[in-house]
């Protein structure tokens, strides 16, 4: 539910659990006034559920009413920016034509709108939903004329609240983006624990619990992906919060590429916590009239610990991730790879499917190997074509094979990688990501495809969806073994070359669009490598 109550300019969001509260002072700025247990908003005081004494003190916010005034540098600003007086982590910098990068982000315009929007070439929580109401808040920038919207879809049930940034250059010159978070959220000196979910391949999301304390606390890829080291998630606890009770909020992003979570806590006690894309080697070149959009982010609230915590996300990416009709059926799979690695034929897959009879397997996986000439790691990615030697006859006699024996078939791909040794290499040299009068970089034996040219997305979904037209296909194992290295396209501008990691992932997104949407019955999933992702 979302309300607007205009005596006193508040916007209030509410879940079955929670609310969340957004005032818009007389000078036009944007507040974050509270996110916690519900409340009724009507019955509330609204000026001590926000002010503390601590904090009278510095500029005027509310000039007109200075008995209740708070500095800019402790205020909980709802989307911060930089050169006001605020000296935290803004949530967005902008670079104008002269260099400058000061913004006066105001209030300008609102609207409530029944669902929610899908975000163009990004995946975000389903858009289907009739119980989901989105509220658009619209703010201008006076000093480099462009335009922000922040968008927050109430999913009530699932107590959570998703959260998105479009940025319109409204001007006629060129903006320059250097940073753009999804989310940023205030909270006024509470003392909280920061959890984060860190590891490795083999060991993923492992619980890192840490007190904060003045200074900053972060996470982040820089890899080009999201990867095994750091989950893009965030929570922040009461230091007496356990798995079953306590206060809990949880953040996630929805995005694959590079991502940074912060968490930073002033001089006061206060706490600032950001997600977004990682600021690091980005910049994006917003020319006149265009907007950009950031990944989705989704922010719950608990008071049942993190296991309460859990469980809505969990309802939410059940409830409201995923296209593939199979998504509530997950199959049980066995994998060729452990078994035969790349020294695989017909007959060998014979007596292992034959072998696995009555055990109740759902579909046999046909994993690296089949294609190209590929008998080990130095050759064949990107050749998405039989093996002739291992498959003269094609698929369908070990699909049938699967078949008589009640099982699903299922294959292997690792579609954003290429082999020095291969056909595609040899035809296209400059399609992996590589720098000029560098030798590439290796790492399993293999180069990154530059996924940020679209001729690049074409081949690879042709090649892959060639396999699927052709063969009663109901699994893909997508595979993403190794992270980019030596970054840059050769099909970019030098002025450009900062906007490579997120062009790359929108090429991984298109692709993956599209396979989703042409083969709707076939379950897409990440492998142990592809997981990273």
């Amino acid at each position: 539910m979302i309300k607007y109550i205009n005596e006193n300019k508040t916007f209030y969001l509410s879940t079955k659990n929670s609310s969340y509260i957004i005032k818009v002072l007389k000078d036009d700025m944007l507040l974050h006034w509270y996110y916690g247990a519900k409340i009724e908003v009507e019955n509330v005081d609204m000026l001590n559920l926000f002010c503390k004494k601590e904090y009278m003190q510095g500029e005027f916010l509310d000039k007109e009413n200075k008995k209740n005034y708070v500095s800019k540098d402790v205020a909980p600003m709802e989307f911060p920016i930089s050169g006001n007086g605020d000296f935290r982590i803004p949530a967005i910098i902008t670079e104008n034509k002269f260099g400058q990068r000061v913004a006066n982000l105001i209030y300008k315009n609102y609207r409530i709108i029944k669902g929610k929007k899908p975000l163009n070439g990004l995946p975000s929580f389903d858009v289907d939903t009739d119980n989901v109401d989105t509220l658009e808040i619209i703010l201008e920038d006076t000093v480099s004329n462009y335009e922000v919207s922040l968008f927050y879809s109430v999913f009530e049930e699932e107590d959570a609240i998703t959260r998105h940034t479009e940025i319109r250059n409204t001007s006629d010159t060129e903006l320059k983006l250097l940073s753009a978070q999804s989310l940023s959220m205030d909270f006024q000196a509470q003392k909280f624990d920061f959890i984060t979910l860190d590891g490795a391949w083999a060991r993923e999301r492992h619980i890192n619990r840490r007190t904060l304390s003045t200074g900053t606390a972060s996470i982040e890829s820089r890899r080009g992906a999201s990867g095994h080291q750091h989950n893009p998630f965030g929570a922040l606890v009461d230091k007496n919060t356990t798995e079953d009770s306590g206060i809990a909020y949880g953040y996630s992003l929805c995005y694959s590429g590079n991502f940074k979570a912060v968490a930073d806590v002033d001089q006061f006690g206060s706490t600032r916590f950001q997600i977004g894309i990682n600021p690091y080697n980005f910049c994006w070149n917003l020319k006149a009239g265009e907007t950009f959009i950031t990944p989705e982010a989704i922010s719950v609230f608990s008071t049942g610990g993190l296991n309460g915590m859990s469980h809505c996300f969990h309802n939410m990416c059940k409830n409201h991730l995923g296209k593939s009709t199979l998504k509530t059926k997950r199959p049980l799979v066995i994998n060729s790879w452990e078994a035969m690695y790349f020294n695989i034929n017909e007959e060998k897959i014979e007596n292992f499917v034959n072998a696995c009879k009555g055990l109740g397997i759902d579909t046999f996986v046909l994993d690296d190997g089949w294609f190209g000439n590929r008998d080990d790691d130095f050759s064949s990615l990107g050749d998405w074509f039989l093996h002739k030697d291992k498959f003269p006859n094609g698929l369908d006699k070990v699909i049938d094979i699967c078949h008589k024996n009640d099982m699903n078939f299922g294959i292997w791909f690792e579609p954003e990688m290429i082999s020095e040794k291969s056909e595609l290499f040899k035809a296209h040299p400059d399609w992996c990501i590589h720098v000029e009068n560098k030798v590439p970089t290796e790492s399993r034996n293999q180069l990154v495809l530059d996924m940020s040219r679209p001729e690049v997305v074409d081949y690879t979904y042709n090649q892959v969806a060639d396999i699927l037209s052709k063969y009663d296909i109901s699994y893909v194992k997508w595979d993403m073994n190794r992270n980019i290295t030596d970054t840059g396209s050769s099909a970019l501008s030098a002025q450009d070359q900062n906007e490579f990691y997120h062009r790359y992932i929108l090429g991984v997104y298109n692709l993956m669009d599209r396979l989703t949407n042409n083969f709707p019955n076939v379950l897409f999933e990440g492998c142990a490598g592809g997981g990273g992702r």
